[in-house]
């Protein structure tokens, strides 16, 4: 549920939610045009400065797609031209949208991905310049067209044509979000929803892309902070939030690095797949390491657990203990096409699989003092750890 919470409702959500009640509960505040565009210029400044920063190419590519289409519903002349442009921004907003969704991320905006979007968005806008000089009038008659006879009414401003497109299209972001779930996915699904209204609600067009644009950027943030305090591959807090951690200790306690002996080598001969269900394997074993400790994943092979109050004579024997299951049972290796979920039926495969043996070192320190340096406390305990290596590995060294 947590996870869930954190890949499709916050920011995104909380955002959305946020803007809904405030153009409901305040309906003035949404028509408010010169203050929602200089609201709007801001969080999209904000927001490319972010995606660059970060670098995040599909963040700066769905700003400058609101922003263009906002600009064209801002400043096109009342009247046909108006409509002209909200008919084939319902078709052409949808499908640009999803297709940014659906791209894979560039972590920089050199790459080729960037000058072919920047030449799509120049086509698309020279072709719309184009066709309202030389067929508005039709482009009006067919976007606008009843092409079904439907017991309900459809709003005016968008057509049968313009709902296809805005549910296929969503329907292919949600898609996403959930084969490939992440904060910033789940976010997209709420800035769609809010660039819908944008187009259902063209008088706070304004008001409706700086939500999608506010919600896109803080999901951005949301997720690199994420990324900064947790371990991607086993999901503990990462080395960030262990410093800080140990910044607030004020009391005496005893600090554990553990080690996955031959992970480089299991990486080497099975491949990087494999050393990651290897880590998380660990993970799982330190986690349930019952003494009211904190477990967090530095980086590469490490680990790390504090213990407020305890001291180390207390611990070392439950240690031993520890790296004594972890070295007396075998790892068994992801079978090919072993399914993640367990089916109803069992599958019969006669390929055997394969085993590893795995063993860890331990490295233990105790802070007795308040000090609040925590490279002076990890490098002490790294330093047993590297004792224990020399000393042949699979072993706890004080």
């Amino acid at each position: 549920m947590k996870r869930f919470f954190w890949m499709y409702l916050y920011p995104g959500g909380a955002v959305f939610l946020a803007i809904f009640a405030l153009s409901f509960g305040a309906p003035e505040t949404a028509t408010l045009t010169p203050l929602w565009q200089a609201v709007g210029l801001f969080v999209f400044v904000v927001g490319i400065y972010c995606g660059i920063h970060y670098r995040r190419a599909r963040l700066v590519f769905l700003l400058l797609l609101f922003m263009s289409f906002a600009g064209a519903v801002q400043f096109m002349p009342a009247g046909e031209p108006t409509l002209f442009v909200l008919l084939v921004s319902s078709i052409a907003l949808p499908f640009n949208f999803a297709w940014i969704a659906r791209m894979k991320e560039q972590r920089s905006l050199a790459s080729i991905v960037a000058p072919l979007f920047i030449a799509t968005m120049a086509a698309e806008v020279a072709g719309l310049i184009w066709l309202g000089r030389t067929y508005m009038t039709e482009t009006v008659s067919v976007l606008s067209r009843e092409w079904l006879a439907l017991p309900w009414a459809i709003p005016d401003v968008l057509t049968q044509a313009g709902w296809v497109a805005m549910l296929l299209c969503g329907m292919a972001v949600v898609w996403r979000a959930v084969i490939k779930p992440s904060t910033f996915e789940g976010t997209l699904c709420w800035s769609y929803i809010a660039m819908a209204l944008a187009l259902v609600r063209p008088e706070e067009a304004a008001f409706w892309f700086t939500g999608a644009a506010l919600a896109s950027t803080l999901g951005t943030l949301t997720a690199r902070h994420f990324v900064s305090y947790s371990d991607e591959v086993t999901g503990l807090p990462g080395k960030k939030a262990l410093y800080e951690y140990l910044g607030k200790l004020s009391s005496s306690y005893t600090l554990v690095v553990a080690e996955v002996d031959n992970l480089q080598e299991i990486n080497s001969v099975h491949g990087r797949k494999v050393g990651d269900q290897v880590l998380r394997m660990m993970a799982n074993r330190f986690y349930k390491f019952h003494y009211g400790g904190r477990l967090f994943r530095n980086e590469g092979k490490t680990f790390t657990m504090v213990f407020p109050g305890k001291r180390p004579s207390l611990l070392l024997p439950a240690l031993d203990m520890l790296r004594s299951s972890i070295a007396s049972r075998t790892f068994l290796l992801r079978r090919p096409g072993r399914p993640r979920k367990r089916p109803e039926e069992p599958v019969q495969n006669k390929q055997k699989p394969g085993e590893l043996q795995i063993t860890a070192s331990f490295g233990v320190v105790e802070n007795l003092t308040d000090i609040k340096e925590a490279d002076r406390i990890l490098s002490a305990a790294n330093k047993r750890l590297e004792r224990a290596k020399k000393l042949g590995r699979n072993r706890v060294c004080a």
